[in-house]
């Protein structure tokens, strides 16, 4: 009987999982496809032990992350825009459900950012370098415009 028990109960944290990762996959695509939707968070004032929770068939309450908690929706959208810049007048595949095509003129410091990083940035450091870059190869084309003007 107890074992009985105990296999439901193990089948129910199952369910509850199950849910939980369907929850967070679709927070991921949503947060891919720039629909940021403010996740409410409830805290109980007295945690319980969630064996004993089970033991008396209560669900048991979930943390779930906000979205700065995941990742910034601020540095995504920046990482957003600068892929949109770095990659304009191609065809880019950024992953699951992440592609765009963008008709512009192919700038020669955008070629040498592509041919020196040609993976598009997926955090805040790799975001950092990559702008720094293509700010220095700017900062390059700009002086040789003044050296031929002078």
């Amino acid at each position: 009987e107890e074992r009985k028990n105990v296999i439901n109960e193990l089948s129910e944290m199952r369910k509850q999982l199950r849910s939980e990762e369907r929850r967070l996959q679709e927070q991921l695509l949503n947060v891919a496809s720039h629909d940021n939707l403010p996740i409410t968070r409830r805290r109980e004032k007295n945690p319980r032990d969630i064996f004993e929770m089970a033991r008396l068939r209560l669900q048991a309450p979930v943390r779930r992350p906000s979205l700065k908690e995941a990742q910034d929706p601020v540095n995504i959208q920046n990482i957003w825009e600068f892929n949109e810049l770095k990659y304009k007048g191609r065809n880019v595949n950024l992953g699951n459900k992440c592609k765009f095509h963008i008709f512009a003129p192919d700038p020669e410091t955008r070629m040498v950012l592509r041919h020196m990083y040609p993976d598009p940035p997926k955090d805040d450091q790799t975001l950092d370098i990559q702008q720094q870059a293509l700010l220095r190869e700017q900062q390059r084309k700009l002086d040789k415009m003044r050296m031929r003007r002078e």
